[in-house]
Order: C-alpha cells, then structure tokens, then sequence
C-alpha cells in the first residue's frame, strides 16, 4: 500500500524503534499517533513535529487500547497504518534463575500487548473496510534464540510469531499484515526494567 500521507498509530513509539519510524513517515506527510506509557518523553516528541499527536497508554491494559483507538480516529478520521511496537526487554539472566514474575510480565508487554493491540484495532480496520496495514514489533528472536540469557523473552516473541501470523490468516486481504525482525537495535529498551511494576517483582538492572 501507498504509504505517503497515511494515517498512523504507533505504540511504544516515544523513543528506539517506533520513534524511528515515525520520523521517517512523518517526512513522507503522515499524520501519527504515537502512544507511549511514558508521559514525560511522550511530551518530549509533542514538541519535536506538528505532525505528532501523543497519547499515553499502557499496552498490557485493553481499557487503554480502546481509549487510544477512539482518540486515534476521532484525532485522524480513520487510521491506515498500525504498529504493535511496544516491548520490554529482562535482566539477564539464566532461565532457572528468572522468576515467574518476570515471565509474567515480560508476556504482558510482549505478547499481550500485541493481543490487545489486534483486538482493538483489527475489528476497527475491518469495518473500515479500505487498504491498511499492521505492523508488528517482532525480533531475530521470533524466530531463532540467538541470545541466552533472555527465556523469557525469546519465548514472548516467539508467541508474537504465532500470533501475527495467525492474524495474518484470518483477516480479510485488504489488512496487510507484516512481522517486523528486527536484529540487535540501539534503543532504550535494556532500561525498561527499571519500570518494572512491583507486582511483577519491582525494579532491577539490565545486567
């Protein structure tokens, strides 16, 4: 599909990789959401482009996704392009030596981040019923584990295979679907578990 001039969302999109895109399509004159659950560097981006408009939105919660679709077509008129980008990275680790909770809660970013993301918005692009496209933030580790060290997270993003892919499947032709693979990437996402929610054991360091 013709990208210039797309309306788009992006979660995760305040800094690393969903930043990236969206300067790079904000230069081809699209209009973007981009959704974020860090407020302060949300505020930063507000500042950066007229053509960003931000939101802040925590993808493990579906009450969020549903807010941020409703201000992503009431802000946009309708939305073309979604990127499921958000995603947390682990401690390393040795599998035996991680804990539940942080299983548990990278599978919340991760993978049910995504869930929510498609659950939200593919009913909405469905009944928009013209070309648009998902984009989902996989990783090399979907579909390969290059890295130990990171179980738990190989194992989210492997789920995210199965679940763009099915996705994929079932959705009518005019919803292009791709997987993103990306392989080792300068972001920020190593000092994502600093915000590691308490619930899920509180926060740690990266190494």
């Amino acid at each position: 599909m013709k990208v210039d001039g797309c309306r788009v969302v992006i979660t995760g999109g305040a800094s690393g990789i969903g930043l990236a895109i969206a300067r790079q399509l904000a230069d081809r004159g699209c209009q973007i959401v981009l959704a974020d659950i860090d407020a302060a560097a949300l505020t930063i981006c507000a500042d950066e482009r007229d053509s960003f408009r931000t939101f802040v939105c925590d993808v493990t919660q579906q009450q969020a996704l549903e807010a941020l679709a409703d201000f992503s077509w009431a802000t946009l008129g309708g939305v073309d392009l979604v990127f499921a980008n958000a995603g947390v990275g682990l401690p390393l680790r040795p599998l035996l030596d991680h804990t539940e909770a942080h299983a548990r809660w990278v599978m919340e970013v991760n993978y049910f981040g995504v869930w929510h993301t498609l659950q939200t918005f593919g009913p909405r692009l469905i009944e928009q019923g013209s070309q648009c496209h998902v984009v989902v933030t996989g990783s090399e580790n979907s579909i390969a584990v290059p890295a130990p060290l990171l179980g738990a997270y190989n194992a989210s993003k492997h789920a995210v295979l199965g679940l763009t892919e099915t996705f994929d499947r079932e959705t009518p032709d005019f919803l292009g679907v791709s997987l993103l693979c990306p392989a080792l990437v300068a972001t920020n996402i190593a000092a994502s578990v600093s915000r590691i929610p308490d619930e899920f054991g509180g926060p740690e360091t990266f190494s």
